[in-house]
């Protein structure tokens, strides 16, 4: 299951709780988890969150024309950030 967070305003704009959220291409999205209910996680739930399938969300999302994603498992092919242990963010252009 995928979680779908904060999504920048159609059209761009100023977006109160982050400063990248202003481009209109910016998607925040949960980790994936092994939960069979789409539990969310961070990546310190070992037993919960999945970074086989996080990397392969991440693959497709550069393949699909992602520029950046942080994310702080970097492992998964994503540039760190502080506070992004519970979401990846996700920048298109």
């Amino acid at each position: 299951m995928l979680h779908i967070g904060d999504i920048s305003r159609y059209g761009g704009g100023k977006y109160d709780r982050h400063a990248e959220h202003q481009r209109e291409c910016d998607v925040d999205v949960r980790p994936i988890s092994h939960s069979a209910n789409g539990a969310q996680c961070t990546i310190a739930q070992p037993g919960v969150y999945s970074r086989g399938y996080t990397t392969e969300f991440v693959k497709l999302a550069f393949a699909l024309g992602a520029r950046k994603i942080l994310f702080n498992d970097t492992a998964c092919g994503t540039r760190p950030c502080k506070g992004h242990d519970n979401h990846l963010h996700v920048s298109f252009d």
